[in-house]
């Protein structure tokens, strides 16, 4: 009878091992763990006309201080297809370092296959993260794509390089991609806007229409969305960088990720509730429609339900004939 239990705890032992090799999560760094470098993405796009993409490589969680010994990062482009054939490069490797209030920008060498990771004289370690900046095409009619890869990390320190250390990029052909903007030019047309929108943002459903301009920007990246709402009195935010301080203007925003293919839209995201004082996150999903007439957009919102907490008929917003909004090509 031991010799079965024995047998049978080993067992468990072994299939719990195999799943820690088979889990792609990095555990915390501590004495027995290296340090871990990662890609902050596997895949990106842009728009064809644009001249620059950053990529983050940053450390994984871990626990001590990071590195005192440099690291090289050994990197090529490959699969450059179109307009990318000998036309992609790496215009320069940024990191962040705070001194103060302000926030200063600092380049690491690089070489035609190496990024050299050294040590900061300010944090005296290496940089937690670091942004690696493409040089694109960036003409009108850029097509094509390619892959970046780090294919060797060498440094005396104790670090290594996360399984998955290569990126895709692709010239972004949604044809919703790119930015749009709609001119709200009455109260109902506001009142309209938040019968909608106002279900997953408390704020813009406490506006009125003369707490704005009536400008509303909408902005279609890879992946991602974000609506703008252009406010009469925007919150004033300092900033300081370089050691400059600058002012920038605070309005209102709702982000999103969303899929748009053959004339049917999805968002999704993130919205917060208030339950007896208590701020709670939720996900909701927005159901719409579009059109696309030469340079106006029209998205007929259907439905916004909270992925959470959903039972027919606890629709956020439902209109069977859907609310309808054009946006014109910025």
């Amino acid at each position: 009878m031991k010799k079965s239990i024995i047998y049978l705890f080993l067992l468990g032992l072994a299939t719990l091992s195999a799943c820690d090799d088979s889990e792609p999560d990095v555990e915390p760094n501590d004495d027995n763990f290296p340090f871990r470098l990662v890609l902050d993405a596997e895949e990106g796009a842009a728009l064809p006309d644009e001249e620059d993409y950053g990529l983050e490589v940053k450390f994984a969680d871990y626990i001590g201080e990071l590195p005192h010994q440099q690291v090289n990062l050994t990197y090529a482009f490959t699969d450059t297809e179109g307009s990318f054939v000998d036309n992609v490069s790496i215009s320069k490797v940024t990191y962040k370092v705070e001194d103060g209030d302000c926030e200063y920008e600092r380049e690491l060498p690089f070489v035609e296959s190496t990024i050299i990771l050294i040590v900061d004289e300010d944090l005296g370690t290496v940089p937690e993260e670091f942004e690696i900046e493409f040089a694109l095409p960036g003409a009108d009619d850029t097509e094509g794509g390619f892959t970046f890869e780090i294919t060797e990390l060498t440094s005396q320190a104790d670090v290594l390089l996360n399984q998955a250390a290569t990126f895709e990029y692709e010239v972004l052909e949604n044809d919703v991609a790119g930015a749009w903007v709609l001119d709200l030019n009455s109260e109902d047309e506001f009142e309209a806007f938040k019968s909608v929108l106002g279900a997953i943002n408390e704020d813009l459903t406490n506006l009125s229409f003369a707490d704005i301009t009536g400008a509303v920007s909408l902005e279609f990246e890879f992946e991602e969305m974000k609506i703008e709402v252009e406010l009469q009195n925007p919150e004033i935010e300092e900033v300081c960088e370089e050691g400059e301080i600058e002012q920038e203007e605070t309005h209102l925003e709702i982000e999103g990720e969303y899929e748009a293919e053959e004339g049917e839209l999805e968002i999704g995201g993130d919205h917060i509730i208030t339950d007896d004082g208590v701020e709670e996150e939720l996900e909701y999903l927005i159901t719409a429609s579009y059109t696309i007439n030469g340079e106006e957009l029209e998205i007929t919102f259907y439905q916004i339900i909270d992925e959470d907490q959903y039972e027919e008929g606890d629709e956020l917003f439902t209109s069977e004939s859907g609310i309808t909004f054009t946006f014109i090509k910025d």
